[in-house]
């Protein structure tokens, strides 16, 4: 739930900082507690808006259409219409060139699709562990709780800061993890 850059340092004391942040924005009815459903809306809209700025980037006339010059030009700069990247190089949310996803880079602590947010294929599962009580709502301390246990198990070392070098080797071990069970359930 809490955004975790994986080309820089994260302290655990900021994990709750950014996990109650991202509660408190996406808790729309403003109940204290979170639904798969806000998630989702809140996810949905996110990706609108990254999808609105890609085509914005792509859009280098910005006459409201991509021309095949355009899509080119984009398709040489690994997909993403930003200039001064180099081929195969993608942008996360922030539009910070790194090896990622073009959906927006990040791998956030405990939530979808390469970056577990609460709302995609991940993010289920992340829900449902962090309910701790199950009642299909999320309180900001199950939310914090959540986040800080992931956290635990990225920063190996428990000195209080996830390096890039802790949060590469997690993700290795996690899409390692995936695979197995993927193959294991394959051959049942």
């Amino acid at each position: 739930f809490a955004q975790m850059d994986p080309n820089a340092s994260t302290k655990r004391t900021d994990v709750s900082v950014k996990v109650t942040d991202r509660f408190v924005q996406e808790d729309t009815n403003k109940d204290g507690m979170l639904t798969i459903d806000e998630v989702k809306t809140a996810r949905d809209a996110k990706r609108h808006e990254r999808r609105e700025h890609r085509f914005e980037d792509i859009d280098t006339s910005k006459d409201g259409m991509i021309s095949r010059a355009e899509f080119d030009a984009t398709h040489r700069m690994g997909g993403h219409g930003h200039e001064g990247m180099t081929p195969g190089e993608n942008h996360s949310e922030e539009g910070h060139a790194e090896g990622g996803h073009p959906e927006g880079g990040h791998h956030e602590m405990g939530m979808g699709h390469h970056k577990p947010d609460m709302g995609g294929h991940g993010g289920a599962m992340f829900f449902a562990k962090a309910d701790a009580n199950h009642d299909g709502k999320l309180t900001l301390a199950e939310a914090n709780t959540a986040a800080l246990e992931m956290f635990d198990k990225v920063d190996t070392n428990k000195d209080g800061v996830a390096t890039p070098a802790e949060k590469h080797a997690f993700h290795e071990k996690m899409r390692y993890m995936m695979a197995k069970a993927k193959q294991n359930s394959a051959g049942q």
